[in-house]
């Protein structure tokens, strides 16, 4: 009887956790045990990697190393850091563990390479590289193998970030060879290249960072008066929309969505979505810059448990009811083993 019993549960619970999956999305998120900010800093001497929580607490130096480095990255997982570093000679996109430990050259090129970002199944890694006489875009493996060109527009190609769906790149295009830029995004493979922005010059676009859910992209946009202001637009252009109305740059999105990490008066600010809530959190005398906020490893969303990456897709969310149905599907497995259910 307790077999069967165990058993029948099981299965009502797998039947419940089935029928009510829409109504666990839209369930609340709280915050969960690894989502901190990554960032450039020089408070200790020299540009160093650092990562604290979303509040400003608890910032660690992670690359601490004597040469420079910069644009840091999160993997999916949170369980790796890619970023840029120039300790050998020249520029080289580096991969370290979250403890900052197993700092390893990936892109090992002689040539100058930098702005990594991940691919949502953490598997690859975009970046900038001048290999070619001028930056364009490259991707390779996460180990450094496999690199490969993606964009072929003979001018200024960087700020790459990597689209939540996998599918496409945005980036900066730099037409006129000054500096100044648009937004586009490709297709991985280099096709389909489309223009986000479209401003006349010296006014720039860059930093881009795509939403969670893929349909926006934020961005630094200079104008003529060089006041940098944060934008956001839709990820297949127009809808533009200024977030913030005094100098700021580089802005990160939030693992759910719903805020911006940014720089401002050279300290690390996060604020909502939409602009409001502006509030220092680095508050720090040294140079912050370069936000990259990480993703939660696990989240409790209403009634379930969550493994999310920053891209937005890919959670596997587990209904509490159906984690305990497995729990007691092991003890019922347990109990026959042992002679114990009848």
């Amino acid at each position: 009887m307790l077999k069967l019993s165990i058993i029948g549960f099981v299965a009502l619970a797998v039947h419940l956790f089935l029928g009510s999956a829409e109504s666990q999305v839209h369930a609340g998120t709280f915050p969960g045990i690894s989502d901190r900010i990554a960032f450039v800093s020089n408070r200790d001497g020299d540009l160093e990697i650092y990562a604290m929580d979303p509040d400003g607490s608890n910032p660690v130096n992670l690359s601490n190393d004597p040469g420079i480095d910069l644009d840091p990255s999160w993997s999916p997982d949170s369980t790796k850091v890619a970023f840029t570093s120039y300790r050998d000679g020249n520029y080289e996109v580096y991969v370290m563990d979250a403890d900052g430990s197993n700092q390893v050259n990936v892109s090992d090129h002689p040539s100058t390479d930098l702005d990594p970002t991940w691919s949502p199944d953490g598997a690859s890694i975009a970046f900038a590289t001048f290999r070619d006489g001028n930056y364009e875009i490259y991707t390779m493996s996460a180990d450094g193998s496999s690199q490969s060109r993606v964009t072929f527009n003979f001018v200024r190609d960087s700020d790459p970030s990597w689209s939540p769906d996998g599918t496409r790149i945005a980036f900066t295009l730099d037409q006129t060879g000054a500096g100044t830029g648009d937004l586009y995004v490709i297709d991985t493979d280099g096709t389909d290249q489309l223009g986000i922005t479209s401003t006349p010059f010296p006014t720039s676009e860059y930093d881009p960072s795509w939403s969670p859910d893929g349909t926006r992209i934020a961005f630094t946009r200079t104008a003529v008066s060089g006041a940098h202001r944060i934008y956001v637009a839709n990820a297949n252009g127009g809808g533009e929309v200024q977030l913030t109305n005094t100098t700021a740059y580089a802005p990160s999105w939030s693992p759910d969505g719903t805020r911006l990490a940014f720089v401002a008066q050279d300290d690390i600010y996060v604020m909502n979505a939409d602009g409001t809530g502006q509030v220092n959190i680095s508050n720090n005398a040294a140079w912050d810059s370069e936000p990259d906020w990480g993703a939660r490893l696990l989240n409790a969303v209403g009634g379930s448990v969550e493994f999310v990456s920053r891209s937005g897709e890919g959670g596997v969310r587990w209904p509490i009811y159906v984690i305990g149905a497995m729990l007691l599907l092991g003890a019922a497995q347990w109990a026959v083993s042992h002679g114990k259910a009848y």
